[in-house]
């Protein structure tokens, strides 16, 4: 929407920062960005907007930044968070073919409900045993492998 009003040439600057709460550095480098680059301009507004999209390859780039300022143990932690994120992908790549749209959902709404009960005891709304209710995610492929068995 800043984008919108300033190319209109309709608002100021000061009109769109009073509007939209977005300096006029953030609107340039966004412009900027948006004319050099060939990525959505959904991923380049959140880019220029200062919010680091993180993936496999930034976590190892923040390892280095740490290891520089806190030593030696973090880059040899590298290798825990290789292995772990390793194993994730091997086993999400060996049950992928037994995934189905409606176990991601249900699995999902699980998801959904421990990260609820782990934020509401860390703002100490109520306290959850969060790992506790870990083995809930158990239930929906429970459910539905014995939904598909019976046919229904």
């Amino acid at each position: 929407m800043p984008i919108k009003r300033y190319e209109s040439k309709d608002y100021s600057l000061s009109q769109i920062k009073v509007v939209t709460g977005i300096g006029a550095t953030t609107l340039y480098r966004y412009l900027e960005k948006k004319e050099s680059s060939s990525e959505t301009p959904d991923r380049t507004a959140i880019q220029a907007c200062g919010v680091q999209i993180f993936d496999r390859q930034s976590s190892g780039r923040i390892i280095y930044r740490l290891a520089s300022t806190f030593g030696i143990g973090i880059i040899l932690s590298a290798v825990v968070l290789f292995c772990w994120q390793g194993l994730f992908y091997v086993l999400a790549g060996a049950v992928s073919g037994f995934i189905t749209p409606e176990l991601l959902t249900e699995i999902s709404i699980v998801g959904g409900i421990l990260i609820l009960s782990s934020g509401l005891s860390i703002l100490g709304i109520r306290h959850f045993k969060t790992m506790n209710l870990i083995p809930a995610l158990l239930i929906p492929v429970v459910f539905i492998t014995l939904k598909t068995m019976l046919g229904m």
